[in-house]
């Protein structure tokens, strides 16, 4: 993004990615809301507390991959085994693909969300 302004940050729709993606996640009335923080930590965590004041932050200090960030989490959250999500750097993914993904967890160990990019040449660049 050829910013110092950690990614999630940037704003887009008058919004930080971060609370698109928060407010994505609220829509399915979680137990909790845990944001794992790496780069530029400070200023993220101080945007998603704005957004919602009981996020529970999270510092990652390496950062791992997605993975290693949810397992960073994983102790936050009230009910491991009940299925919890977690939701990154994608601001624009509908409540009801997080409902459908909460619901074939109910019936699955592991619900993996994948997605084919419209025009891949182009985020190559």
């Amino acid at each position: 993004m050829n910013s110092d302004l950690p990614k999630v940050l940037h704003k887009v729709a008058a919004a930080p990615l971060l609370h698109h993606a928060m407010a994505a996640g609220r829509a399915l009335d979680p137990a909790a809301l845990v944001v794992v923080v790496g780069h530029g930590g400070e200023a993220v965590a101080k945007s998603a507390q704005a957004f919602d004041e009981t996020a529970r932050i999270v510092v990652q200090e390496e950062q791992r991959g997605t993975g290693h960030a949810v397992a960073q989490a994983a102790p936050f959250w009230p009910t491991p085994k009940a299925g919890n999500r977690a939701l990154r750097r994608h601001p624009f993914i509908r409540p009801e693909t997080l409902q459908a993904m909460l619901d074939a967890r109910a019936h699955h160990a592991v619900v993996v969300l994948g997605f084919t990019r419209a025009t891949p040449a182009a985020m190559a660049a």
